[in-house]
């Protein structure tokens, strides 16, 4: 079977017999045939995951956030052809379906209140021609609040920012109960990471960073809602939003 698109924005499928409208065989990449047929037979790529894989434990009420980059000649642009699903063994704790678009993703996922191991991220990213690819990344468990676990388990705990709205600068202070490596973005409403305020191992107790409104490269961003992200060691701390005045 052969997924194609016309040069119309049409999309079906055809039997291998329709190949005879291109002027070559089809092999893996993009060709373009007489009659205006194109045949993508290049499979998504999904790339720079970022999920919890040193066995972590996370518990309820605290989150995670999974992000992933995609890159395909071909997407969908639609809420279909990108699923995300938390997997423990072989149940299905939760699912989202993303719009397809290249480039960065991200999913901040609420830890349920239940006890599971044995826990994964699966991506799925199918193109229009229907290519697909799908990888499982990631290594960690859950349990129910007040089980026990070691202080060094718990998630971290981010403040509400103040002052919030702001301008020019806000703080934001966060508290954490082992060493470990924190660290604390700033994303838009889209999951797009605007500024990496630290990426640094710290001491147990409690830290405060600044953000002036700025991104990476120095240049102040438009005024609007964004959201402040903490992991430390991979577990996520309750994101906060965070207002811009103009």
């Amino acid at each position: 079977m052969i997924f194609f698109r016309t040069t119309s924005g049409r999309s079906g499928f055809a039997l291998a017999a329709l190949l005879s409208l291109a002027s070559a065989p089809a092999s893996a990449g993009i060709g373009a045939g007489t009659g205006g047929l194109t045949i993508d037979t290049l499979p998504p790529v999904i790339f720079d995951i970022d999920a919890p894989k040193g066995g972590e434990t996370f518990i309820s009420p605290a989150s995670v956030i999974f992000s992933w980059n995609v890159q395909d000649d071909s997407p969908t642009l639609e809420l279909q052809g990108h699923q995300a699903d938390v997997l423990a063994g072989n149940s299905t704790l939760a699912s989202i379906d993303l719009e397809f678009v290249n480039g960065y993703h991200a999913w901040n996922w609420p830890v349920p209140a239940v006890v599971s191991g044995d826990c994964r991220l699966r991506l799925t990213v199918r193109d229009l021609f229907g290519n697909q690819t799908r990888v499982e990344e990631g290594d960690f468990r859950i349990l129910l609040p007040g089980t026990g676990a070691p202080p060094s388990l718990r998630a971290p705990v981010l403040a509400a920012p103040a002052p919030n709205p702001f301008n020019p600068q806000t703080d934001l202070a966060f508290e954490i109960d082992a060493p470990g490596l924190a660290r604390l973005a700033i994303h838009d409403p889209a999951g797009r990471l605007v500024r990496t305020l630290l990426d640094a191992d710290l001491p147990a107790g409690r830290h405060v960073r600044a953000w002036d409104g700025r991104d990476d490269a120095g240049r102040r961003v438009s005024g609007g809602a964004y959201l402040v992200r903490l992991t430390v060691d991979g577990r996520a701390a309750v994101s906060r939003k965070v207002v811009l005045l103009p």
